[in-house]
């Protein structure tokens, strides 16, 4: 398992951008993608619980499985706030 901090945008345009993102990038992937938000671990594939996120909110992906590094490679790329 490997996890990377990041944090969405406080952009509301660019923070939208970033949510639907982070569900289309983790069903590329057979790893577990999951959301740490202080704390509280939820299925970054899933949309039930991605509007708990806010604009400006840091939080955590923790990847697991056989792809994971590609994952993650990939998170950083297309959830980068600069």
């Amino acid at each position: 398992m490997i996890k990377s901090a990041f944090s969405a945008s406080d952009n509301q345009t660019l923070y939208r951008n970033q949510m639907k993102l982070l569900i289309q990038t983790g069903c590329k992937y057979s790893c577990r993608v999951t959301v740490d938000l202080a704390g509280r671990r939820f299925n970054a594939k899933s949309m039930m619980h991605i509007g708990d996120i806010k604009a400006g909110d840091r939080f955590e992906l923790l990847f697991d499985g056989e792809d994971e590094i590609r994952a993650l490679e990939e998170y950083s790329r297309v959830l980068e706030t600069d």
